[in-house]
């Protein structure tokens, strides 16, 4: 009996942190700013603060993460961390955010810089302009290069030469279609993870597409077909070898800016990998369905896996596996520069139809 009345207690208490926590508005006296001091800075309850000038607020209890939105704007941080997203740009503020009796409490510099009207009624306006997402530029990708050749048929067709043959034909295919395009190798040169990461993220309103061909030496029927990943730590044995096998190129000690392990607390990429992981997934599936539609290679699906090139991004991207090396019909395809650029023609063909959904839907498809 005493446990189990131990238990109720913890529970309620637990049940009454939650709902202090939460930003659903609880009563009307937390409505009124009440700026307080915290070992020498200022700050405002979060929920007030938000209720004051608009902005909609969501709290997940779990990972202690802050959504605000309002009109167009997004704004997204975890409790305690001194960076933010904002519309999926990266900004650091010092002594942004932290729990305070019960409360979240946002600093009086943020509150300022981030969620004060500004504005909204200048010039006698009572509107701002809304934002128009519009996707300007497509990175892309071609796996390996120089050192690195990545996998290699038995007729001796190198990874590295098919990735970069087909990104060469669909920043042609692309550029047409009006995009700017971006590789972040043009020859065959190896280039580093930091260094494409780097590349990718230095461009916004951008999608990021990494093309590679696959391999499956030592069994009895050989595997065909393309497939395209999306970011994610859930893989079977099968995508677990291939993120493994392309992973393997990049010989450097796992950092924190680049991918989490398991056991990580939550950090600036978890923040970057949620609002960027719907996205990811869709355009996979836009680009499966643009390859099934120009070529007559069989479609393995979507699939999600640990890919180092896709931890680093602050991007929508994805990995396209294009057929196999290690099949020697299909070595015999993806060697063919007409195939080639049909492989291009479907993944342009998944782009843009993606492009256009994105651009429908003001950059949210969730």
């Amino acid at each position: 009996m005493p446990k189990t009345k131990n238990l109720k207690i913890f529970s309620l208490i637990f049940f009454f942190i939650f709902c202090l926590t939460s930003c659903a508005p609880i009563s009307q006296s937390i409505r009124k700013h009440k700026l307080v001091t915290i070992r020498g800075k200022s700050y405002l309850p979060l929920i007030s603060a938000s209720i004051s000038t608009g902005w909609d607020c969501d709290y997940d209890f779990l990972t202690q993460k802050v959504t605000l939105d309002k009109e167009d704007k997004k704004i997204s941080f975890i409790v305690g961390d001194n960076f933010y997203l904002k519309n999926k740009r990266l900004y650091f503020l010092n002594n942004l955010s932290r729990f305070h009796q019960g409360l979240i409490f946002v600093s009086l510099p943020f509150y300022q810089r981030e969620l004060k009207e500004k504005s909204l009624h200048a010039a006698g306006s009572l509107y701002s302009k809304k934002q128009i997402y519009r996707i300007k530029t497509i990175i892309i990708d071609p796996g390996h290069g120089g050192k690195d050749p990545g996998a290699i048929g038995r007729r001796g067709v190198q990874e590295k030469e098919v990735n970069l043959k087909i990104a060469r034909y669909l920043r042609k295919v692309l550029t047409e279609k009006g995009l700017k395009v971006v590789l972040t190798r043009a020859s065959d040169r190896f280039v580093s993870l930091k260094k494409r990461t780097e590349i990718a993220n230095k461009n916004r309103d951008a999608f990021f597409v990494s093309i590679h061909a696959n391999s499956a030496r030592g069994k009895r029927q050989t595997p065909r077909g393309f497939e395209v990943y999306y970011l994610s730590e859930e893989m079977d044995d099968w995508t677990r070898a291939v993120a493994k096998r392309e992973n393997a190129a990049f010989q450097f000690t796992p950092e924190k800016n680049y991918f989490l392990s398991r056991n990580a607390n939550i950090s600036l990429w978890d923040i970057i990998y949620s609002e960027n992981r719907i996205e990811s997934m869709e355009l996979a599936e836009a680009i499966c369905r643009g390859l099934a539609q120009e070529t007559n290679l069989r479609n393995r699906g979507v699939k999600g896996g640990n890919f180092y090139v896709l931890r680093g991004i602050d991007l929508p991207g994805v990995l396209v596996e294009v057929g196999f090396l290690s099949n020697p019909k299909e070595e015999i395809r993806l060697k063919n520069p007409v195939y080639q650029y049909k492989i291009a023609r479907g993944i342009a063909r998944g782009i843009m139809s993606y492009k256009a959904k994105y651009e429908r839907t003001n950059g949210f498809t969730r």
